[in-house]
């Protein structure tokens, strides 16, 4: 969480240079005007919007996102998947869709979604063993940014993962994994952690692509349910 302290002050200022004009104030030296005062490289220390850049383009790299072509398959599998879910969303009721995205689901169906957990969505495979697991979230008041992966290692209704080294066993909630995660950083040991929502910041990923937050694949699911006339539609097929 700390490398930019590890680095001289030449890169941090190296650094410092790529930030937006409307974020630094350049070194006196590159200026006409010595009278302005120079950039805080401490500045760059504490700043959560670059840490979660770095942590990104690291995770950008490792998945391959910038090599030749790679980044155009992306966005087209992403096209096409949001033409899909349009095309669903032709095919049923638009009041019901408008008032999910809205947070304003009628009471039977928020009665509906609030018994889909975990377990009904390993049933419905739409957690399956290979998946990887990305879990992503910023705590500002502790000044501490997540951006983890876990494996999918069995899918029993409950779920176990694999992180780093570390088997985590019968998983119930994605908030049991969020603790986790939570207690693999040893600077939040005896910090209240603030309230958050698991649910949206864990995302599924399926032979390297990505399927969608668990959240949003629960509301999914939910849609399901209610196209199907309240019965579990048929699970979809395993990858």
């Amino acid at each position: 969480m700390e490398l930019l302290s590890l680095l001289p002050a030449s890169d941090l200022e190296e650094l410092a240079k790529l930030l937006p004009a409307c974020d630094r104030t350049p070194p006196a030296a590159l200026l006409d005007d010595p009278t302005l005062p120079p950039f805080d490289v401490d500045k760059l220390k504490n700043s959560n919007h670059l840490r979660d850049s770095a942590i990104q383009l690291q995770y950008n790299i490792a998945d391959g996102y910038y090599a030749y072509g790679a980044e155009l398959t992306m966005l087209a599998d992403e096209s096409d998947e949001i033409k899909k879910y349009d095309e669903w969303k032709e095919q049923n009721i638009e009041e019901y869709w408008g008032a999910a995205l809205d947070k304003t689901l009628t009471d039977d169906l928020k009665e509906l979604h609030g018994t889909i957990d975990l377990a009904m969505m390993c049933a419905q495979n739409l957690i399956q063993v290979g998946d990887t697991l990305v879990y992503k979230r910023t705590l500002s008041s502790l000044n501490v940014s997540f951006l983890e992966e876990v494996q999918v290692t069995k899918v029993v209704g409950t779920v176990d993962v694999l992180y780093g080294k570390k088997a985590w066993k019968d998983i119930k909630t994605p908030t049991a994994l969020e603790t986790l995660i939570f207690n693999t950083e040893k600077t939040l040991k005896g910090k209240k952690i603030p309230n958050g929502n698991a649910w949206k910041s864990i995302r599924v990923h399926r032979d390297g692509k990505p399927q969608g937050s668990l959240g949003q694949l629960r509301l999914d699911l939910m849609w399901r349910i209610k196209s199907a006339g309240g019965t579990l539609p048929a699970p979809i097929a395993q990858a």
